[in-house]
């Protein structure tokens, strides 16, 4: 699944005029060409799929580029919406045909083979309660143990905001986060706000944007001869991209409260292990995050009580007791849950090997 994605492509000077002044004014678009602008950008056709729109010269030539963010679901359906791009051939075809159409009157190669800078491989978890203001509080709850998750290496942590685990690398960004929040925080200026805020409720979005060299590793690491658009729209892609991050930053393990995870560990333990095991989930309780109690012990005990957490199916995360929650099961979607190991990506050669590096 997919929600956004960024392409370029370069044009020359009159097809640059021509489709410029669909989203600018001709003063604007003159200003461009004289060089009294450097770049023009247009960021108010999201409610049409088309969320970002930027054009820019290049130095000494008469050649510009053309830079746009796709929300590929909204473009087919022609407003904008929550629901996500499901890459199965028959939406691709129509992604490309309505593209080709809006494009008009300039006409390009098709969109599957435009340049891909970004793409955005997400899932949306759901969660579901009885009682609809316990939904909501329960997706805050998941954002909330999500946020202790472990970042991986060459990771920064940005500073979570309230509705989300954001860390990103030179190549990738790891956002889960509460779709609702977002929606209210960066939405609420759209005329479809309030369908899109309906739409949002009790949605746990698990989202990996990939760019630069990532892009790169994984058109190497499952030998794809490019890196357009078609060729990384796929399903088994986006699974295998985001399930080997999820494993990595927050594992497959339920979440428990601290008393209910002692009481299994001290059930399914010798009595030396669990104490040492229990020692380090009270030490994750107190502490920010992961990455925090790592710091404080040798790596090996660190990924010796990981994994026995690990093979109990417990995460080192624990459910504050203020909750008055004891289990929680973790919010990976089924759909994913289905599919590990990793389904096979289509490959013009061979099958690719079964993981991801994190770059």
């Amino acid at each position: 699944m997919v929600h956004t994605f960024e392409v370029t492509k370069r044009i020359k000077r009159d097809k640059f005029r021509a489709l410029a002044t669909k989203w600018f004014s001709a003063a604007e678009v003159d200003s461009l060409i004289n060089g009294s602008i450097k770049h023009l950008i247009n960021e108010n056709a999201r409610e049409y799929g088309i969320n970002k729109v930027a054009f820019y010269p290049i130095k000494n030539s008469k050649i510009f580029v053309i830079s746009l963010v796709i929300n590929p679901q909204s473009l087919i359906r022609r407003t904008a919406t929550i629901g996500l791009f499901d890459c199965l051939q028959r939406s691709k075809q129509s992604l490309y045909d309505i593209f080709a159409a809006q494009m008009h009157p300039v006409i390009f190669p098709s969109l599957s083979e435009w340049d891909l800078k970004r793409i955005d491989y997400t899932f949306d978890r759901v969660i579901l309660d009885d009682d609809e203001h316990s939904q909501s509080q329960k997706v805050a709850l998941y954002v909330e143990l999500l946020q202790r998750a472990r970042r991986p290496a060459r990771f920064a942590d940005t500073g979570d905001s309230p509705g989300s685990l954001h860390t990103k690398s030179a190549s990738a960004t790891i956002n889960f986060y509460d779709k609702r929040y977002q929606v209210e925080c960066e939405l609420n200026h759209l005329p479809s706000y309030s369908r899109l805020h309906t739409e949002a409720a009790n949605i746990l979005r698990l989202e990996i944007e990939c760019y630069g060299s990532k892009l790169t590793a994984i058109k190497d690491k499952h030998h794809l001869p490019d890196t357009n658009v078609g060729t990384m729209l796929q399903r088994p892609l986006s699974r295998e991209t985001l399930l080997y991050y999820y494993y990595h930053v927050v594992g497959y393990g339920d979440y428990y409260s601290l008393s209910e995870a002692s009481r299994l560990i001290q059930a399914n333990l010798d009595p030396e292990k669990a104490k040492g095991v229990i020692g380090f989930l009270e030490m994750v309780a107190n502490c920010y995050n992961l990455n925090e109690v790592m710091a404080q012990m040798p790596k090996s005990t660190y990924y010796d009580r990981i994994n026995s957490c690990r093979q109990l199916g417990i995460n080192p995360v624990t459910i504050p007791a203020a909750t008055g929650i004891n289990h929680l099961d973790n919010p990976l979607p089924s759909v994913l849950r289905r599919c590990y190991p990793q389904e096979r990506v289509w490959t013009p050669r061979r099958t690719c090997s079964r993981s991801l590096d994190i770059t």
